[in-house]
């Protein structure tokens, strides 16, 4: 994993496949005081991966305001 240090941020990139296409997000931030990890759903739209009836809606408050994501227990995130 390669990791970038700068504006006093860590960032690295993620690779992710589903369905047999592969796709890299870059500039993706560690922050080591999160619970979890929120990816776009706009970022993994372009390789199928959308919402579905059965899956969990959330909403998170950040510095940007309200964010609304999904989550699908069936996926695992390798890194």
């Amino acid at each position: 994993m390669k990791l970038e240090f700068h504006d006093g941020l860590i960032f690295t990139s993620i690779y992710i496949t589903y369905k047999g296409v592969k796709k890299e997000i870059k500039n993706i931030v560690i922050d080591t005081g999160a619970s979890e990890t929120i990816i776009s759903p706009d970022i993994v739209e372009d390789i199928g991966i959308i919402a579905e009836p059965t899956d969990k809606v959330n909403s998170f408050y950040g510095v940007g305001g309200v964010y609304t994501t999904f989550s699908q227990k069936k996926y695992k995130v390798l890194i």
